[in-house]
């Protein structure tokens, strides 16, 4: 999503829409939000700041997402989560 695109939702409220524990999970998250169109706005710990690693609650990242795109947002997180499920991870 580019500046220009996020100037649309400027008169608009960003609403959290997932808490991701870690970078890694937020990324993710975040990419498969922008591939649906969607834009995100990122919000960590400032912890990381002071820190050179990031664990437990100062890992933590917030997603937040236009208002009138909430909906959206959840239903493609959820449509990951269940694809995710379908694909166990290999424990061999």
């Amino acid at each position: 999503m580019t500046d220009h695109d996020m100037s649309e939702y400027e008169n608009q409220s960003f609403v959290p829409v997932f808490f991701a524990e870690d970078d890694i999970e937020a990324e993710i998250v975040k990419g498969i939000l922008t591939e649906g169109g969607i834009p995100v706005v990122e919000r960590g710990d400032s912890a990381e700041d002071a820190f050179p690693f990031s664990i437990g609650p100062l890992a933590e990242e917030t997603l937040y997402v236009p208002e009138s795109r909430l909906e959206a947002a959840q239903r493609l997180i959820a449509e990951a989560i269940e694809k995710g499920k379908q694909f166990p991870e290999d424990n061999a």
